[in-house]
């Protein structure tokens, strides 16, 4: 059946085995007789069988379902002592009374039954690395699908898809010393039989309930929908590692312990009046691009000794209870977002820096008070980094400055995130680079950052950056304030000052990309050249005085006056303007001092007077 609608009501199909394969939104309204095994292959779509009285219908044959569509059987299942495997990425709906006894197979997918009855007469279902659905928030039907169970025994994985149901398992357990235990939640159709209403994907939970005694001895995972423990006699096989990948576990006010815990995507949570405790011998959350994961249950140490939460991935990392695990927080990549100082767990609090619960290894952390006592609190718990940088995250609203100063060995640097603006008022003893990724970082005096590092100015295009959007602005803001620093680049940025100057010992690069700019209104200063680079626009305002040579090598620098390229050389100095691929840009009129020579390199370059203006030269 092709990628067009279809709509077949013949006398039905016959087939010798093979595969029936659907492209797009179909349906077949007749019977089909299957010779051997066959395959049905929901490409993509909806593929709905169905038709009044009609069958699939075979002698002991088996029947299989792939592809990543959604599949709809109003049909009945006639095919004696064979089997149903569920073996593709998409849901398969058996809406009949089906005869079949060879037990259902579920290696891949969803397979969603409308009741006990359509999973065959007799047979068991074997989880084989696919899912099952329920059907029913009752009891004594949750207690019939668990009864067909093929329960394991060294491995493999329970698959639970609650659908829109709260499915409480009360019987005797999950068990298996390899075996697995998971939630998922598939898309597939709501409504009523045959519906073609949009795709809908499982809101309901599971529930470890009551007499619920597990004893798989592998991993608990969610990956959508919810999985609540029930009441305070549910066992949970301890040591088990703990991984939520989507949706939400609900510890319910118990206190369940693990090997690990990661929180990749979705929440874990603690809904209950009377808090209780999650314990794991190590604590993982990392979120992708645009992804939060969030732990609000309390974090403790498992048995044993200090636990860690490690921070890594792109996304945002939320953990916002009163934990007491005393490893401390390390920061791999993305970043992280306590709730409060306590949200850290219990450990030292050295304002020194010598010691603390917060080790920077790529990672930032976001501030979560617009306070600097509370600016203060959080940087208690900072150790001093190594090599890596201080990261730190100023929401949007925020503006804070630190008390105490950020310093560290050579090497160590410090970025700012965050749309948030952040004042420097204590003289910096860190050497390495200074990044501003976004919003504002305020000098708030003359020399408050290392000579001997660099600074670096440019929105951050990551979701590293930025997990919940990537930032629209970053500015260092110096006033009327001077500073020496090395290397000095600014990107899609700014740096702005009344009066300030800034001077590098290694260079100015204003590398703006396409369609961005680079804008400096701070004097620029020193015995150093200044290159554009890049293909976006930068922008120079200042009256600057650095003597090197000025080199347009790509997108477009823009001036208005003469002393926007630095200090005029006292005699004609070849080279004092360099084109090599760019464009200068004059946005006013005025006369260009004779004794900067213009040399063209093989890249060549452009010299555009904005309309009603004039540039007047007499060099060479």
């Amino acid at each position: 059946i092709g990628a067009n609608p279809l709509s077949l009501t013949g006398v039905g199909y016959t087939g010798a085995g093979g595969s029936l394969v659907s492209v797009g939104n179909n349906i077949y309204q007749g019977s089909i007789t299957l010779g051997s095994a066959t395959t049905i292959n929901t490409y993509s779509g909806l593929f709905n069988i169905t038709g009044s009285s009609k069958t699939i219908s075979g002698t002991n044959t088996n029947l299989t379902f792939i592809g990543a569509g959604i599949l709809v059987i109003d049909d009945a299942i006639s095919i004696g002592s064979g089997s149903l495997t569920q073996n593709g990425a998409g849901i398969t709906y058996l809406q009949n009374t089906n005869t079949y006894t060879g037990g259902s197979y579920l290696s891949a997918g969803t397979l969603a039954p409308s009741a006990l009855a359509a999973l065959g007469a007799s047979g068991k279902i074997t989880f084989q690395g696919g899912s099952i659905r329920a059907y029913s928030s009752t009891n004594s039907d949750q207690t019939a699908l668990y009864g067909k169970f093929n329960l394991l025994t060294t491995s493999g994985t329970y698959s639970i898809d609650p659908g829109n149901y709260t499915v409480n398992f009360t019987s005797s357990g999950f068990t298996g010393s390899g075996a697995s235990f998971a939630v998922v939640a598939n898309s597939g159709i709501s409504g009523s039989t045959g519906s073609w209403t949009a795709a809908s994907s499982s809101s309901g939970k599971v529930v470890f309930d009551t007499a619920s005694v597990n004893t798989y001895g592998g991993s608990t995972t969610v990956s959508g929908a919810t999985l609540q423990l029930g009441t305070s006699n549910v066992t949970i096989p301890a040591g088990s590692t703990l991984v939520v990948s989507g949706g939400t576990f609900d510890i319910n006010g118990l206190t369940p312990s693990y090997g690990s815990v990661t929180v990749s995507s979705g929440s874990i949570i603690d809904s209950a009046v009377s808090k209780g405790t999650i314990a794991a011998t190590a604590f993982y959350m990392s979120p992708g691009d645009a992804v939060t994961a969030t732990i609000s249950a309390v974090m403790i140490n498992a048995a044993g000794g200090a636990r860690v939460l490690t921070v890594s991935g792109t996304g945002l990392s939320v953990a916002n209870a009163s934990n007491t695990f005393t490893g401390g927080v390390v920061l791999n990549s993305g970043i992280f977002a306590p709730g409060s100082v306590n949200s850290l767990g219990s450990g030292f609090t050295d304002l020194n820096g010598a010691a603390g619960t917060i080790t920077f290894s790529g990672g930032a952390v976001r501030l979560y008070e617009n306070t600097n006592s509370g600016a203060d609190a959080l940087y208690a718990r900072f150790k001093t980094p190594v090599s890596n940088s201080y990261k730190i995250d100023v929401p949007s609203t925020y503006s804070v400055a630190f008390t105490n100063k950020f310093n560290g060995t050579s090497g160590v640097g410090f970025e700012k995130l965050g749309d948030g603006t952040l004042t420097f008022n204590q003289t910096e003893t860190y050497t390495g680079a200074t990044v501003v990724s976004g919003g504002v970082l305020i000098l708030g005096g003359d020399s408050k950052l290392a000579n001997t590092g660099s600074l670096s100015v440019s929105t951050c295009g990551s979701y590293s950056c930025y997990p919940s959007g990537l930032s629209v602005t970053a500015e260092f803001r110096m006033g009327s304030y001077s500073q020496t620093i090395g290397a000095v680049t600014v990107g899609n940025g700014k740096v702005t000052s009344t009066t300030g100057i800034l001077t590098s010992t290694s260079g100015f690069t204003l590398n703006p990309s396409q369609y961005n700019t680079a804008t400096v209104s701070a004097i620029l200063a020193g015995s150093v050249n200044l290159t554009q680079s890049g293909a976006g626009t930068g922008i120079l305002s200042g009256v600057n005085t650095y003597t090197g040579i000025t080199t347009i090598s790509g997108g477009i620098l823009q001036i208005s006056q003469d002393r926007n390229l630095g200090a005029v050389p006292g005699s004609v100095t070849a080279n004092e303007i360099t084109f090599n691929g760019g464009t200068l840009q004059i946005t006013a009129s005025f006369t260009l001092d004779p004794n900067r020579g213009i040399t063209l390199s093989s890249g060549g370059g452009t010299i555009s007077v904005d309309s009603g203006q004039t540039l007047t030269y007499a060099g060479i």
